[in-house]
């Protein structure tokens, strides 16, 4: 499993640090209802990368509308026209990614 979460694939697994009325656990040893990681929020969270933008030029570089740009990249990119300065380009947030501080280093 990759260790180098988001906050959003974070907030799926379970926090041993987390306590509801005491325990981390039901009676029945399930996962406590609001035992959830809280990822970022969470003041052991050692931070892996921070939030990038990462940018693709468009095939048409002098491209000042996204129908003139070429072939749309597969993922989720907005487009960016050319200006006097930047060539046309497709633009993406790639979210920042972290891990909990209990685990030690991640590689």
């Amino acid at each position: 499993m990759e260790l180098k979460l988001t906050d959003e694939e974070a907030s799926t697994l379970w926090c041993p640090m987390a306590r509801v009325n005491g325990s981390n656990r039901t009676e029945r040893g399930v996962r406590a209802p609001g035992s959830e990681c809280i990822g970022s929020r969470c003041a052991l969270w050692v931070v892996d990368n921070d939030a990038k933008v990462l940018t693709r030029v468009a095939e048409n570089q002098r491209a000042t509308r996204v129908e003139d740009a070429g072939k749309r990249p597969p993922d989720d990119c907005e487009f960016v026209p050319a200006t006097a300065r930047l060539p046309a380009h497709w633009r993406t947030d790639a979210p920042a990614r972290g891990h909990c501080g209990l685990i030690g280093g991640v590689k």
